[in-house]
């Protein structure tokens, strides 16, 4: 997974936390209907995504921006962002790169 081979060099760790917090993070809420935060960084359960969950057994937990499923275990980043159609790490940071080699 990217979560745990990530390259720390050239700003690519910040333009991956800002892909997660604000591309990421923001269709989980608004799609998902999350809860903000308890002090553990968790929303309050909700049905799984990845699936098919009767019983809430899911919470979106806010430190890794990702799905914790009590039943199927943890989803990170992409997996979301693939699951809610959102753009793409890659696409992301390729639109980022650009706009910084072009000085935008």
């Amino acid at each position: 997974s990217v979560d745990a081979h990530h390259e720390h060099h050239g700003g690519a760790w910040e333009l991956y936390e800002r892909w997660r917090v604000d591309v990421v993070e923001p269709a989980a809420v608004r799609t998902w209907g999350l809860s903000a935060p308890d002090s553990r960084g968790f929303s309050k359960n909700f049905c799984c995504p990845f699936h098919p969950d009767r019983h809430p057994s899911a919470g979106w937990n806010y430190n890794t921006h990702g799905v914790y499923c009590f039943a199927c275990g943890s989803h990170n980043s992409q997996e979301v962002a693939e699951a809610l159609g959102v753009q793409p790490w890659e696409d992301f940071k390729a639109q980022h790169m650009a706009a910084r080699q072009s000085g935008v």
